[in-house]
């Protein structure tokens, strides 16, 4: 019986990859123990960036005397009725409520509090506790600050852009922008930027951070300048540390409330009229031609949803007819052929955000010396 034991043959460390690839990573986090072969698959850069994405929503959740943080798989939220959440334990002490989701990236999650930047891997539960950025040469209280995440895939590098308004004179307010890397562990400043943020956090696309602004027209000869103000929207590269201007989509007017969104990895922006009643939904066109120019054409409208009561936030694109939804405390889907919504039993949640998971450390880099 030994010998039989001995000569089972051992299966191909390809064919361990994939079996394991397809594992949660909590059970796979488990498997770092079994020898030292598993631990090197596993720890390896080209394991952990070529795990399937499957996304995974998280919520704050409100329950009678608690706020928490939870995590389900989407589709169990989708399609059953008795899905399974997990709470998950924060990573700094803080209160849930004064945690805020800012974004997303390959597993990796960006939390801000009032005071401090934290990236954190739900999945795998390591975090990061991001450096203090020197304070902005404003009088204390007299500013507002907005953060970015994204990743810059050509240098390999997780950054986290904050941008810290003034509540000066609108006509000539400031940005003050700093750019985090998570690989020199340091803050850099960036160029100011003239102009009013619209939309509180930044949204990631192909190596680009993008924010709703509201533009004073001055020098800027753009089809839609034809007032004093316009809603444009900003654009930051992550990898050169740069921004520049995109063409507005619609006189400030006409777009009383504009932010940012991704749907199936474009950036999108969605507009409230001015009763609030109607959104809209623009999605910019993949011709990279147009992209490069920033030109107003390259917008095209997706839809529009009639609401009764409350705001509607963008999270995912399910299908080409369905989009998963944020309203209130509540997370619908809207099929834009029927023009119906249907309630997916995820509620009470002040806010949602959908992500894949991972593998990704927030502390892969080493900590720059001091």
């Amino acid at each position: 019986m030994m010998m039989m034991m001995n000569h089972q043959p051992a299966l191909p460390p390809e064919i361990i990859a994939e079996i394991l690839q397809w594992l949660p990573v909590k059970s796979v986090l488990k498997f770092r123990c079994v020898s030292k072969l598993w631990l090197s698959l596993i720890s390896s850069d080209h394991f952990i960036q070529s795990r399937p994405k499957k996304p995974r929503v998280l919520t704050k959740l409100m329950t009678r005397s608690t706020l928490q943080i939870m995590d389900c798989c989407l589709e169990s939220a989708l399609c059953s009725r008795t899905f399974c959440e997990t709470a998950i334990p924060f990573p700094v002490e803080v209160d849930c409520d004064r945690i805020s989701i800012v974004d997303s990236c390959n597993g990796l999650l960006c939390l801000a509090t009032d005071h401090h930047v934290i990236l954190w891997n739900p999945a795998t539960r390591e975090s990061k506790m991001v450096p203090h950025v020197a304070a902005a040469e404003v009088e204390p209280k007299s500013y507002d600050h907005e953060i970015g995440f994204g990743f810059g895939e050509s240098c390999g590098d997780y950054k986290v852009v904050k941008l810290i308004e003034g509540r000066g004179d609108a006509s000539k307010r400031i940005i003050v922008a700093s750019v985090y890397s998570l690989k020199t562990d340091t803050w850099k400043s960036i160029e100011d930027i003239e102009g009013r943020l619209m939309s509180r956090k930044g949204k990631f696309v192909d190596g680009k951070l993008y924010w709703a602004m509201i533009y004073n027209c001055g020098r800027r000869k753009w089809k839609q300048c034809s007032g004093k103000a316009v809603a444009g929207v900003l654009c930051v590269d992550v990898k050169t540390e740069t921004y520049e201007e995109i063409e507005p989509l619609l006189p400030h007017s006409d777009a009383p409330s504009l932010r940012v969104a991704v749907l199936d990895g474009r950036l999108c922006l969605v507009s409230n009229s001015s009763d609030s009643k109607v959104i809209s939904f623009w999605v910019l066109m993949k011709n990279k031609q147009q992209q490069r120019q920033h030109q107003s054409e390259s917008w095209s409208k997706m839809f529009k949803i009639f609401v009764r009561r409350g705001d509607m936030k963008p999270l995912y694109k399910l299908s080409k007819s369905e989009l998963l939804l944020h309203s209130s405390d509540s997370l619908f889907v809207y099929n834009a052929k029927d023009k119906s919504c249907r309630y997916t039993g995820l509620s009470n949640c002040s806010s949602a955000h959908v992500y894949v998971e991972s593998l990704v450390s927030p502390t892969k880099y080493p900590t720059a010396a001091t």
